[in-house]
């Protein structure tokens, strides 16, 4: 599903139209770049690349190139935490919860003040919510299309405490 959404929405419309034969390392560089520019994250942007580099592995494998043009065409590392964060302030959070429909108040609180993934949020039950020790027990996880599984890593299981806001 995601490869499916990296090629229909940003490697067909940008570079579709080309033959695989006619790109360059630079054709490549330039993909990139743009996906960059136009506010594509660096997370995303990273995943758009695996997917074309499988499509060109893809096609070298079948005999439709030579080399795959892409290999070596890579994000340039920077530092960890160099990308500006913007943290909301206490009352752009009060307006956040405010505003909220009252339908998901209780998921908005819970996502603010706890720091679930959203899978963890989808896959959180009353069984694992233990207000008498203030813990939120994170067991399992829930994709997108409501699968429930096992959390991602062993670290991924966890005790959260309740923040009060949470608790009420």
């Amino acid at each position: 599903k995601a490869y499916r959404s990296h090629v229909n929405i940003h490697i067909e419309p940008r570079v579709g139209d080309s033959l695989l034969s006619d790109l360059s390392r630079s054709d490549v560089r330039d993909f990139m770049d743009g996906l960059l520019d136009d506010g594509v994250s660096k997370a995303l942007t990273r995943k758009v690349m695996v997917s074309l580099r499988s499509i060109l592995s893809e096609a070298v494998e079948r005999e439709w190139l030579q080399a795959n043009v892409g290999l070596e065409v890579k994000m340039k590392r920077s530092s960890r935490g160099a990308e500006e964060r913007i943290i909301p302030t206490k009352d752009e959070i009060r307006a956040i919860i405010d505003k909220a429909p009252e339908s998901h108040r209780a998921l908005l609180v819970t996502a603010i003040f706890t720091g679930m993934r959203i899978s963890e949020l989808r896959g959180l039950t009353w069984k694992h919510v233990d207000f008498d020790r203030g813990l939120i027990l994170v067991r399992q996880r829930a994709d997108d299309s409501g699968k429930l599984g096992a959390p991602k890593s062993r670290a991924g299981v966890r005790d959260i405490p309740m923040a009060p806001i949470v608790k009420n």
